[in-house]
């Protein structure tokens, strides 16, 4: 069996499919999740959906590569998000934006066509 990278993009991952491919024993996947880096599915199955697995292998990352510890893990991760989510709103404004520029552009351009035509 590959790691989950590996794989075709699944809906979920077993604890020990995560294990295996993040190198991580199940106890550490549960402190991971008791600091609440990543939720799993279902307690009882333990199962993680992709984006759970990719949260829970850049916690590893920065724990592994920049020692960062648990609870800061958290926290960098919650900010990535905001600034992800932030991105996408400030795009989204750049688009409306955009648009409204475009229109308005048009608009002024009909005009002067318009007097032209006139004085013409």
């Amino acid at each position: 069996m590959g790691s989950v990278e590996d794989q075709e993009l699944k809906e979920e991952y077993s604890s020990e499919e995560v294990s295996q491919s993040l190198n991580l024993s199940l106890e550490e996947i549960q402190k991971f999740q008791n600091e609440g880096v990543f939720d799993f599915l279902d307690d009882q199955h333990q199962k993680l959906d992709h984006k759970n697995f990719l949260r829970l292998k850049s916690a590893v990352s920065l724990y592994r590569e920049l020692g960062v510890n648990l609870a800061g893990i958290d926290i960098i991760l919650s900010m990535k998000e905001k600034m992800s989510h932030l991105q996408t709103e400030f795009n989204d404004l750049l688009v409306q934006v955009q648009k409204k520029l475009g229109n308005q552009i048009q608009k002024d351009m009909s005009e002067i066509s318009k007097n032209l035509k006139k004085d013409s």
